[in-house]
């Protein structure tokens, strides 16, 4: 990213800051979720609210491990806006295989812009599911181990054309 300066401008925190990636939050889980036979969305965890600046971008960041318990369940997560598993998806890993009964890992990240005209401030909440099967599962979370979401400030909007847009 090329650093612009307008004549007369100084440089500030601010404007320091604006030109490399920000930690805006990161929530994580050391236990892990009950268990679900339920093809049914299920909340794993909610962060506090964040503010999305207009005209900036932000990546999105679900980590963690999915356990099954029988051979070739599909699982899925998503990022979602508010702590809803009704609201805006964000991010959507749509179905991943989980070819035997065990634990996997998974790490999914997306790029979301405000260009709203205004900030935006909303909690964001990560999901999972069972997309197909017959067993059960959750998402295995330890000390060592935790599920989280990463939300970071990555620029100016304008460097992401064609990113999903956050509204």
């Amino acid at each position: 990213m090329v650093t612009k300066w307008l004549a007369g401008q100084t440089e500030t925190a601010d404007r320091l800051n604006d030109n490399h990636a920000v930690t805006l939050d990161f929530s994580a889980i050391q236990a892990s979720t009950a268990m679900s036979a339920s093809t049914t969305e299920l909340v794993a965890l909610t962060t506090p609210t964040i503010t999305f600046r207009n005209g900036r971008a932000f990546r999105l960041v679900f980590k963690g491990l999915m356990q099954n318990s029988v051979a070739s369940d599909q699982g899925d997560v998503r990022i979602r806006k508010t702590n809803s598993t009704t609201s805006p998806t964000l991010l959507d890993s749509f179905r991943f295989n989980l070819a035997a009964s065990g634990t996997y890992g998974f790490y999914f990240e997306s790029i979301v812009i405000n260009t709203s005209g205004a900030d935006i401030a909303v909690p964001l909440v990560g999901t999972f599911a069972r997309a197909t099967g017959t067993g059960n599962i959750n998402l295995f979370a330890s000390a060592t181990n935790p599920v989280y979401l990463h939300t970071e400030d990555i620029g100016n909007s304008d460097d992401y054309p064609n990113a999903a847009t956050l509204t």
